[in-house]
């Protein structure tokens, strides 16, 4: 068991998931990776409360702006006490987007391929807000 606070990868590339992961290990986080939203909602459900979560915007089936929004339906059920600050990254990178991804709560939304000193930064930045 470790205790460093943990990181929440959803990813379903397995290339940008093993950045990630090490992007996080790096940054002195315990990564938890999913490769897709419905797997990272179901650990969230069973008890995860992970310190920051970095999702793909783009995910087969429940996409990253779906799975903020059924995180805030979570929320104002009662049934998840705080939602962790959050990071979309995304490929497709528009001003529209971005826009979207801000309004549903997500803290930053950057830029893929990933700058693995911005995300490092990010991540860290968020870890340390309320």
């Amino acid at each position: 068991m470790t205790n460093r606070p943990q990181v929440l990868i959803i990813e379903d590339d397995p290339d940008a998931l093993d950045v990630m992961r090490g992007v996080v290990k790096r940054a002195g986080f315990a990564p938890v990776t999913c490769t897709n939203a419905e797997e990272a909602l179901l650990k969230i459900d069973t008890g995860l409360l992970p310190a920051v979560i970095v999702i793909d915007i783009r995910l087969r089936g429940i996409d990253g702006l779906e799975f903020m929004r059924r995180l805030h339906a979570k929320h104002e059920a009662g049934t998840l006490a705080n939602i962790p600050p959050a990071c979309a990254i995304t490929a497709f990178h528009t001003t529209q987007l971005v826009a979207q991804a801000l309004n549903l709560g997500f803290a930053h939304c950057l830029r893929k391929p990933i700058d693995v000193d911005l995300v490092t930064q990010t991540i860290q930045q968020l870890h340390q807000l309320p």
